[in-house]
This record gives C-alpha cells, structure tokens and sequence, in this order.
C-alpha cells in the first residue's frame, strides 16, 4: 500500500528544507521515548517541530496504511452505510480524515480534535493545501480528548493511536462520549502490541455494553477468545520511500504496520463466519488457517481436494474474512 498521491506531496513538501541528520536523530529521539517503559500519558514526548517532521517522515506512513485498510473492512461490511460528516478525535496531523475523505465519496464535514499546538498547526496546513474542498473547510479544534465539553455529532467517529495516550482509568469516559457522538459508526486503533490489543479488548466490551454492533474485525459478540500471552492484531504492508529509508537507515522498500482495531456499529450488521489471525500456511495441496470463528479459535485445514474453494482460499491473506466473499457491487474501491 502506498499513500495517496495528493497527500505524498503535500507531506514532502512540509518536510523540505529540513535536513536529512536532523529528522533521523529527531526520529531515533522519538523512538526511545516511545519504547521507554516511563512514558507516560501525554504528547510531551513530541518535544520540537523535528519531532513532528520526523513523525510525518516515518510513522505517518504506517498509520495511514492501517486506517485505510480499517476503513477498508468497515466500507467492506457496511457498503449501505451514507457517511457525510467525520469525527477525528486526537487527530495529531489529521492522517484518519484524509483516509476517510479518500473512502466516503459522499462525506461533506470534517471535524478534528487535537490538543498539541505543533500539530494543530501543521494540520491545518496540510488540508487547507488539499484540492478537495471537505479538507480544505475541515473544522480544526485545539482541545484536548478528556475536556469536559461533549463531542459533536458525527457519522463517523474516529480514534486512530490516540486511546493508548489516555490514563486507563480516564478511558471508558472517552470512549462512552465517542459512543454518545456517533451517529453510524466507530473506530478504535491502537498499535498491533499487546498493550495496544488489550486496550482494544478492553473498550470491545464497553462498546458491547453499550449497545453496539460488531463490523469488525470480529465474527462475533462474545467474549474474546484470545487467550493469554496472546494478542489479536494485523499487519499492512506499505512501501518505503528512498526517503523513508534514508531517516530509518534501514534496507527493505516495505515494512509492516502491525495494529489492532475494533470498529463498531449503530445499527445490526452481517458479520462473515470467520476471520483470519496469523498469515496462511500455504503447502503443497494443502492450506492452514488460524481463525477467529463465531465459536471461537479454531484451525482448519483446506485440500485441494476442495476444488473451487481451495482455489479461493490461495488468494486469502492474514486479516481476510473466511470463506472468502464477494465484494457488493457498490463497494468502492478507492478505500
């Protein structure tokens, strides 16, 4: 996957003039702080405007393949579904509101919540270069996701790597006034860590309680099967720009975006038997799947033998519903 070419442009262009030196120590600043063990809640890790660069550089990427793959499922399952106004809660440079204005052809607000001043900035900027007018006359807010002030109503509520920022127990009140501003659907993403996917687990049975419906990526409103020392999440393959690898000093053209994610649902949804957890184990005359099946984690073995199914089930990668389905004719495709 490779970002949208619009946004590719724009994105480089905020980073020109910025030295190469500079954004790769601002990027290995960035990391450390992310993994240290002391991090806490907050943006104060994100200290300079190189820190914001160098995220565009290196992490933007990777964020904008899993919403947009997210989003993919959610448009998959909900293909009916009319989304006119778009809610980016914690929107950092407002990656999930370009995503969404490249899925939902009929989108026509967008509105983003995001406290740090750096990216509030350059936020704004970015859209107000777009060529589409819903970004260009998107609503920025500069507050933070836990003031008291309700969220507006939207369609579409997004939290993209925003709720692991959040002290777990402030959580279930953000998450109970996304639920109360959404009008269709909502989104959590976290990284495909077990940090992450326990968070997600977590705000999976509020939302449960709540009344919401399951899109994906589960089959099913039961209790999570997930067993100990174990953890649901995905990966997205996107491509590295000579750029990209340059501040990362690394060698491959890809990496994988590993992530977890729930999305949700006002209204009842068709969900598929089964979801694929791990990559397929692709033999000779014979595939392994490890799923997630609406009565729990379970194993299944496709022969050959199977003919058409077998053939269907080549094509099938980690993330992909099982049995395989058809698309609707409506799906669009630009997600």
């Amino acid at each position: 996957m490779a970002l949208n070419s619009e946004f590719k442009e724009i994105l480089e262009k905020e980073i020109a003039g910025v030295s190469q030196s500079k954004l790769t120590y601002a990027a290995k600043e960035l990391s450390q702080r992310y993994r240290s063990p002391d991090r806490d809640a907050s943006n104060a890790f994100m200290t300079t405007e190189a820190h914001h660069l160098a995220y565009l550089a290196v992490r933007l990427p990777g964020t904008y393949a899993a919403i947009k793959r997210v989003l993919h499922e959610v448009n998959n399952r909900m293909a009916q579904a009319s989304i006119k106004s778009v809610l980016d809660v914690g929107a950092g440079p407002g990656t999930a509101s370009w995503v969404a204005a490249g899925c939902f052809s009929k989108l026509q607000k967008v509105t983003l919540l995001e406290q740090d001043a750096g990216w509030f900035t350059i936020g704004k900027r970015m859209m107000r270069a777009a060529s589409t007018k819903v970004l260009q006359t998107a609503e920025w807010h500069q507050r933070g996701q836990l003031k008291a002030s309700e969220f507006p109503k939207h369609d579409l509520v997004i939290m993209s790597y925003v709720v692991g920022e959040i002290p777990l127990d402030l959580l279930p009140a953000l998450i109970s006034e996304g639920w109360a501003a959404t009008g269709q659907i909502m989104v959590v993403i976290e990284p495909g860590t077990p940090h992450g996917f326990e968070r997600i687990r977590q705000i999976r049975q509020q939302l449960i309680d709540s009344g919401a419906q399951i899109i994906a990526p589960c089959p099913h409103a039961g209790k999570c099967p997930m067993e100990k020392n174990d953890w649901c999440h995905f990966a997205e393959r996107l491509e590295r720009s000579v750029f990209h690898m340059a501040i990362k000093d690394v060698c491959l053209s890809y990496e994988d975006e590993k992530y977890s994610y729930i999305a949700v649902a006002k209204t009842p949804v068709v969900l598929p038997e089964s979801r694929i957890l791990r990559h397929p184990q692709k033999h000779k005359g014979h595939i392994g799947f490890t799923l997630c099946a609406q009565n729990g984690l379970e194993q299944k073995i496709i022969s050959k033998k199977l003919g058409d199914l077998y053939k269907q089930s080549r094509k099938l990668e980690w993330g992909d519903v099982f049995p395989p389905e058809t698309i609707e004719e409506d799906f669009d495709e630009s997600c």
